[in-house]
């Protein structure tokens, strides 16, 4: 950790003690040399294919020429969800990091609404204690210490907490109606003085990444799908704006329901749409560069469900032209049905059921079923959407907050290619990274038992592919045997 002030020339020890600390943050962001240091320095301690190869748009986004950049990131990540909103949780937290970020781990998710702003300010404690500097290559290669370009570290913009949600009704940048749910709020200036405050308590100069938090699942039904598109256009031109002021990389969306729901459903959301809506924004270099969603065993939409449509790649431009027109003109329509949403969507209530983990309501009831698709589109998973256009997948509640656990301590057992992981936890977890398209599952823990247990994962490798096809059919046969003695009992 470091030795050495972050603020001088990174030799003389600190001669700033004091309150210039509270005001320090690290330039720079995660980059393909420091990510790469990073994961070498760690050869032997992980497994071989513990750290993937991720696109991650253009090294330099102000020059539109620029060449492509890729980071190496971990196949697990750390999350900051849940926990009180105390002086302990914060000291478990800051622990979390600091033991997760030298042992392999070095993707880091939060945002500005976890433990109300706690989770943020947390990380932002650890990165002051862990960090050397701001580039690996200013340091002699084969160092273990970590910098800032060896991190990516993303937030979200969506749920405001209390401090910022006052501070923005007391200006005037915010009113009642522009949050929906009491909370949530995507107008241009709540993500602006979002992303301001996270980069404050994050002390940093630059988000890896800035994911729209939950906004279909709050948004959408409530105001309607020609509504919230306009919104999402609004939102993606500030996130554009922020990608040239060097504020964030790259921007997103977590999810939890949007992207696993099928066509007909009315809180699908079309993955093509969004780029194409982004590309719209920010030409063919813009940032929309990741999506999260759940993936695990339970919640398998993301590689199972063929859900998504995509304009076939080998469709000639003037097909793709006239399929994608058909397609917007197919989509209009439905959105003037949609204008009316039904009443008995609250979107306070999704809001409510997502932040306390709890089941959502019930979704209106789904539209008739789509014609067949033009055989100028494919049906596919989000999983391969994302692939085609470029989009990283980061894997959210791989044990669903604790649920997967019920049922399952010993059922797990008997699944050959999940045998070196020693818990239950560990062999979902390691099912969960191993899927094929997914960049990092990212997992909350903050209890030491719990990440003691956890971060020696790194250690195994990822199942390999065909490895994990057949794990995922005794997976799948070992959950319907436990549904039906639970039906049984």
């Amino acid at each position: 950790m470091r030795r050495v002030c972050p603020f001088s020339c990174n030799v003389e020890p600190c001669t700033n003690p004091g309150t210039y600390l509270e005001k320090f943050v690290f330039k720079g962001h995660a980059s393909k040399r420091g990510t790469e240091l990073y994961a070498g320095s760690l050869l032997g301690s992980v497994g071989i294919n513990h750290f993937q190869r991720v696109q991650w748009g253009l090294k330099n986004i102000t020059e539109p020429n620029s060449e492509p950049m890729s980071l190496k990131l971990s196949s697990l990540g750390l999350g900051t969800y849940l926990g009180a909103a105390d002086d302990a949780t914060d000291e478990q937290v800051l622990s979390a990091v600091l033991y997760s970020a030298t042992r392999g781990w070095n993707v880091i998710d939060t945002a500005p609404n976890y433990r109300d702003g706690r989770a943020e300010a947390s990380i932002g404690r650890a990165l002051l204690l862990l960090l050397v500097g701001s580039k690996a290559e200013e340091f002699p290669e084969g160092r273990a210490e970590v910098t800032r370009d060896a991190l990516f570290i993303s937030s979200k913009a969506g749920f405001l907490n209390s401090a910022l949600k006052q501070q923005l009704l007391e200006q005037g940048a915010a009113s009642s109606t522009d949050l929906m749910a009491g909370s949530h709020c995507l107008s241009r200036a709540c993500i602006r003085a979002s992303v301001k405050a996270s980069l404050a308590a994050l002390r940093l100069e630059t988000l890896d990444l800035l994911y729209l938090h939950n906004a279909a699942e709050v948004q959408l039904l409530a105001r309607g799908r020609v509504g919230f598109m306009a919104l999402l256009k609004e939102a993606f031109q500030e996130l554009e704006a922020l990608r040239q002021e060097g504020k964030v990389r790259g921007y997103g969306m977590a999810t939890w329901e949007c992207f696993r729901q099928p066509p007909n459903s009315h809180t699908h959301l079309s993955l093509e749409e969004v780029v194409n809506l982004a590309r719209e924004v920010g030409g063919k270099q813009h940032g929309f560069l990741a999506v999260q969603l759940p993936v695990n065993a339970k919640l398998t939409e993301a590689f199972v469900q063929p859900w998504q449509l995509v304009l076939n790649q080998t469709a000639t431009d003037a097909v793709r032209k006239a399929a994608a027109a058909a397609a917007a003109a197919q989509a209009a329509a439905e959105a003037a049905l949609r204008l009316k949403e039904p009443e008995d969507v609250d979107p306070e209530k999704i809001s409510a059921a997502m932040d306390q983990g709890l089941a959502l309501p019930p979704p209106p009831p789904p539209s008739p079923p789509p014609p067949p698709p033009p055989a100028v589109y494919d049906s596919v998973t989000l999983l391969e959407a994302a692939k085609r256009m470029g989009v990283a997948v980061f894997a959210s509640g791989p044990l669903l907050e604790g649920q997967l656990l019920q049922g399952l301590v010993g059922p797990l057992d008997g699944i050959m290619g999940l045998k070196d992981a020693r818990s239950t936890a560990g062999k979902l977890l390691q099912y969960a990274r191993s899927v094929p398209g997914v960049a990092s599952v990212l997992l909350g823990q903050k209890a030491q038992e719990h990440v003691e247990a956890n971060v020696p994962l790194a250690a195994m490798p990822r199942l390999a592919e065909k490895m994990w096809e057949l794990v995922k059919q005794e997976m799948e046969a070992t959950l319907k045997q436990q549904q039906q003695k639970a039906v049984t009992v």
